[in-house]
């Protein structure tokens, strides 16, 4: 896709109300056969600093601003991984885990917050938990454990 045509898209996306500022990320995730992630959290240069990361690591990563334009995605997207924030601007994150996995039961979900005494509840194999500021190598070691 030629980047004037990128730049276009996230101008009309981003002026529809929606907050998804990497469609040419997600086109990308579309074709892809790699390990899907997908990122809620409010703040933007987290999302684009991680996603890179993520992405230059070999996985497919979409992000979203908000909990409702998260949750539906995850609806069209069936990620394998999400990593979610706790406190965003429509919600608290962690607490749509159950709503989350009622859509897709098999989701990894990584738990992320600035606050290290953040809540931890319930003994699930596919929830973890890690204290902002994440490292790249926490989250990649993270699913090579459980992807192998």
């Amino acid at each position: 896709m030629p980047s004037s045509v990128r730049i276009i898209l996230h101008f009309l996306v981003k002026n529809c109300g929606l907050y998804f500022y990497n469609v040419d990320i997600y086109t990308q995730a579309m074709v892809s056969g790699a390990l899907k992630i997908l990122i809620i959290d409010d703040e933007p240069d987290l999302c684009f600093l991680l996603s890179n990361l993520l992405i230059s690591q070999g996985y497919d990563v979409t992000y979203f601003h908000t909990l409702k334009s998260g949750i539906e995605a995850i609806k069209i997207i069936n990620p394998q991984w999400l990593i979610i924030d706790n406190n965003l601007p429509d919600g608290l994150g962690w607490e749509k885990t159950d709503e989350i996995l009622e859509i897709n039961e098999h989701l990894h979900i990584i738990k992320i917050s600035a606050n290290p005494d953040s809540p931890r509840t319930g003994n699930r194999y596919n929830i973890h938990y890690l204290i902002k500021p994440i490292k790249v190598q926490a989250i990649v070691e993270l699913i090579n454990e459980q992807h192998p």
